[in-house]
């Protein structure tokens, strides 16, 4: 179960598109739209260290065993904290609703390895409905709370978790 929910890094062509509207952007500067609205500035972060920052996040620690898939539902996986003792893997059926499809087109949720050819899988984020997929709770929860929708829970592994590498990091 654990081997097959490894994908790998995605690669992909987006469109990203902001809109702003302050007084540092020089002539084409609304002030009368700015008056009656917040101004509006784009920010571009780069993220540094991320590796070190997942170590230091709590990771499986001991404890793993098999959990009934009946005792979950999208309403308690919403409800579920980040430093919760116990630490899930779900293998799911998820449903892509048609209503996301224009506003998620750009950067589809839930990447998954498809094979185009028999030897080579490509990660690809798609549209589709995702069968037997296999996550973190916490990537389950931020793609309910997204709008996918959960149709079935196939299996689940429970283990305790702890931030134990952190002194370490």
């Amino acid at each position: 179960m654990f081997e097959q929910g490894i994908r790998g890094g995605l690669s992909q062509c987006s469109i990203s598109y902001s809109k702003t509207n302050n007084k540092y952007i020089g002539e084409k500067y609304k002030k009368e739209q700015t008056e009656k609205t917040t101004p509006k500035y784009l920010l571009n972060l780069d993220a540094n260290n991320l590796y070190g920052w997942g170590m230091c996040e709590y990771l499986p620690y001991k404890g793993s065993k098999w959990s009934d898939p009946d005792c979950f539902d999208t309403e308690r996986i919403l409800k579920m904290k980040e430093d919760h003792k116990k630490y899930y893997i779900f293998e799911v059926d998820l449903i892509y609703p048609e209503d996301l499809h224009d506003l998620h087109s750009d950067y589809p949720l839930a990447p998954e390895n498809v094979f185009y050819n028999k030897e080579l899988p490509k990660l690809t984020t798609t549209l589709y409905d995702k069968k037997k997929y296999i996550l973190h709770y916490s990537n389950l929860r931020l793609y309910l709370s997204l709008g996918l929708k959960l149709k079935k829970i196939d299996r689940v592994i429970e283990f305790e978790q702890k931030d134990w590498l952190r002194p370490y990091i």
